[in-house]
């Protein structure tokens, strides 16, 4: 036989521990817990900084649409006058150039032909020595710009001169005389004159023989008191200066007649752009330093018959007056449109940003519980549009509002119905986990009983068993004893 057990074990605490955390109802039935149920925004509603601040953006713009095409508009005027100025200017500088060189060269061609026209129309040869003198004084004193004429022979002794001194010197180391002997006309580089202490020059023809061969030169000394003259009335401004340099670079022509002419100032050794690229050949405009180190505009041309250089010169100062004041105009017109750019702008931003305040005073009323602010319809476009919906949403918001109220306030009479009942079924709660408190103090009664007769059992199957296992030794102690009581049965049979 088996043993039989039973371990049925309950706790009381467990088991309302257990029902009371599956059903704890009391938190759900809590009337002290009232819900709150006022609106409180988590955002504050301050649009002031961001009125004045769309105020500036307004004027800003209005400002940056209102002087950036000025300012483009100045500056495209500004450079493109500029540009006219600098190149009537350069027109004006080479006009004035052209005129000086042309009157400079026809000058001079003049006085040559003058020369040619005496060799060529009388035989200065064939005449004895007063017809020279008379002919030669004569061409002298009716040309004022010779200061001396000579007559030089074929082997450069002098025939006849004006001047008493070069009678008695040959001249056939001259240049002038070596050039004239090869059958050419020659105008010398000018040079002071020691006695009249003036820049001259030489101008020297050959007399030809019947051979068309020189046979004598006719040289005349010619003073430049015209050309100075020239150059001095030759106007640039006020500051604007003409001169005329020769083939070495030295100023033998300028309004600064002592400090640039007697004094032999050469203007190519002196770094003058103007001087230095007439001196190469080279015709034009540029804009270069002059020997005060100004910035000066200067245009530059070759006479043609001497290849002496026609210098002008203007300041760049003078000569961009007109723009600076055009510039000058130009600020002030942008100064005036800038002021009036801003009160525009000004305008502009309080007209728009004053519907905007408006709607911060009624989004502020909001906030505070004023339902009743609306706001002033102030024009018929768009922010007048913009004004009467924002109207409508207010009266909608304010009709929400009063409608969670409503809402509000039946959940508040719901919650102390709800209340009441929370406390009558907290009683019956109450109620019931005390019956459950005794129902389980009773089963712990009966499961006690139940495990003292759980242990009666098995005390009882143990003395059944201690009396079966008596018993089966009993058995076969009789069976030990019959089977003794057989042998000694048949003993006795024997013996008998």
């Amino acid at each position: 036989m088996k043993k039989l057990k039973f371990d049925v074990k309950f706790k009381k605490n467990n088991l309302f521990s257990n029902f009371k955390s599956k059903f704890n109802l009391k938190p759900i039935f809590d009337v002290k817990s009232k819900p709150n149920l006022k609106l409180k925004p988590n955002f504050k509603m301050d649009f002031s900084k961001n009125t004045t601040s769309l105020k500036r953006k307004i004027s800003l713009i209005v400002i940056i649409i209102t002087l950036v095409p000025l300012l483009v508009l100045s500056m495209m005027n500004y450079m493109a006058e500029q540009k006219n100025l600098m190149t009537s200017i350069n027109d004006f500088n080479q006009s004035v150039n052209n005129s000086l060189a042309e009157r400079i060269d026809s000058y001079i061609m003049q006085n040559t032909q003058n020369l040619e026209l005496m060799a060529n129309s009388i035989d200065l040869l064939d005449m004895n020595e007063e017809q020279r003198e008379t002919v030669l004084r004569k061409l002298r004193t009716t040309s004022k710009s010779y200061a001396e004429v000579s007559l030089v022979d074929i082997s450069g002794d002098v025939l006849y001169s004006t001047e008493a001194e070069l009678r008695t010197v040959n001249q056939s180391g001259e240049l002038w005389y070596q050039e004239a002997m090869k059958n050419t006309k020659f105008v010398s580089n000018s040079f002071i004159d020691k006695k009249l202490k003036l820049p001259v020059f030489y101008i020297a023809v050959p007399i030809l023989d019947q051979n068309i061969r020189p046979a004598a030169v006719l040289c005349a000394k010619v003073n430049m008191n015209d050309i100075q003259t020239l150059t001095q009335q030759t106007k640039l401004g006020k500051s604007g200066v003409a001169y005329i340099v020769d083939r070495n670079g030295l100023i033998v022509a300028h309004p600064q007649f002592r400090e640039k002419v007697l004094k032999e100032y050469n203007a190519v050794t002196s770094g003058i752009q103007g001087a230095i690229k007439v001196n190469k050949g080279e015709e034009g405009s540029s804009e270069y330093t002059d020997d005060k180190s100004q910035k000066v505009l200067g245009t530059y041309k070759l006479i043609p018959t001497t290849k002496w250089g026609v210098i002008t010169e203007m300041s760049v100062e003078e000569a961009m007056a007109s723009v600076k004041n055009t510039r000058t105009k130009a600020m002030v017109i942008i100064f005036i449109s800038c002021i009036f750019a801003a009160a525009v702008s000004l305008w502009l931003g309080a007209f728009i940003s004053k519907p905007l305040t408006g709607m911060v005073e009624v989004v502020s009323g909001l906030k505070q519980g004023n339902l009743s602010k609306r706001l002033k319809v102030t024009s018929k476009d768009e922010i007048g549009e913009l004004q009467e919906a924002f109207n409508a949403m207010a009266e909608s918001l304010a009709s929400i509002i009063q409608q969670v109220n409503g809402a509000v306030g039946e959940v508040k009479e719901a919650s102390a119905m709800l209340g009441d009942s929370a406390t009558t079924t907290t009683s019956a709660t109450e109620e019931i986990s005390a019956i459950v408190e005794d129902v389980a103090n009773g089963a712990e009664t009966q499961i006690q009983s139940v495990n003292d007769a759980v242990h009666m059992a098995n005390d009882f199957g143990e003395s059944v068993e201690t009396t079966s296992q008596a018993m089966k030794t009993v058995a076969d102690s009789a069976m030990q004893a019959a089977e003794y009581a057989s042998k000694g049965s048949q003993n006795i049979n024997v013996i008998n």
